[in-house]
């Protein structure tokens, strides 16, 4: 089965935002923020100097921070131990 088997319980609606009077900051604002954490986090990080072939690794260790960023350090320690 596939990673993603509990996917199907969810309805998803589309949104087609060039149709729409309101600009799409205001239609998908989850989007919108997480674009501008990650050009913020480049430009910080990296000071700019990204590579556009090493664009996936960059973006899997965004991804990593992101999903780990509610995680305490002791809880960490924690999960390598067990």
């Amino acid at each position: 089965m596939y990673g993603y088997s509990f996917a199907g319980r969810y309805i998803h609606h589309r949104t087609v935002v060039s149709n729409s009077e309101d600009p799409a900051h205001v239609l998908l604002p989850g989007v919108h923020r997480i674009a501008s954490l990650l050009k913020r986090w480049l430009l910080g990080t990296h000071q700019g100097s990204v590579q556009a072939n090493q664009l996936d690794y960059y973006l899997d260790e965004y991804t990593f921070r992101f999903n780990r960023r509610g995680a305490f350090p002791f809880f960490r320690v924690i999960e390598k131990l067990t």
